[in-house]
């Protein structure tokens, strides 16, 4: 994995438990994060990018929360008091996104129904998060150019390795908060049965 994120020079100062060490699996760590954005099957963050890039069938919310109740917060009726959000537990509590899309499927399985997905936007975290990734970008290209060319920064005008930073993880940065909901708004094409899980 060295041999992605560091150029060689590098390769000897990176002892166990030293500061390139804890950066290298830092850098890792994120290089999985990004996978996993690519390739979860949960909730469609590839299409919310596609729906927000082109402007179709997306609507961006600000005036939404979502809160679970461990107890029934209304007497007899639909509306809760303020003071049953004191023991609430908040699950939209951002703004977010709301948009149309197809769960993922595997090659061999039918259609599903569209769903509607509301995406939680925590905008701190998802300036770190670009931030964090951009730095391993950074890094993996950099090393790249210098063996693709084997010339040094200079003579090929290669912009400079990126500073690594020593945290935080996609854990540490994300923790447990919930990236969206799923909900089914028409029946599969085959039927109205639909083999997708909650999201």
């Amino acid at each position: 994995m060295l041999d992605l994120l560091y150029p060689p020079h590098f390769h000897a100062r990176v002892l166990p438990g030293s500061e390139l060490d804890r950066a290298a699996n830092l850098l890792v760590s994120w290089l999985v994060h990004a996978e996993a954005l690519l390739t979860r099957r949960d909730i469609q963050l590839a299409a919310a990018h596609n729906k927000v890039k082109h402007g179709l069938a997306v609507r961006p919310r600000n005036d939404l929360r979502i809160d679970m109740f461990e107890n029934d917060p209304a007497s007899g009726g639909l509306e809760a008091p303020v003071s049953a959000m004191q023991n609430s537990i908040p699950v939209i509590d951002r703004p977010s996104v709301l948009f149309l899309s197809r769960p993922p499927r595997a090659e061999d399985s039918p259609r599903e129904c569209l769903e509607l997905t509301l995406l939680r936007v925590d905008l701190p975290s998802v300036l770190a998060e670009t931030y964090m990734l951009a730095t391993v970008h950074a890094a993996v290209f950099h090393t790249a150019a210098r063996r693709y060319e084997g010339l040094g920064t200079d003579a090929i005008g290669i912009p400079p390795f990126p500073t690594l930073p020593l945290g935080p993880t996609p854990e540490q940065l994300l923790g447990k908060a919930v990236t969206g909901l799923r909900s089914p708004v028409t029946f599969r094409p085959e039927g109205p049965q639909a083999s997708g899980g909650p999201g």
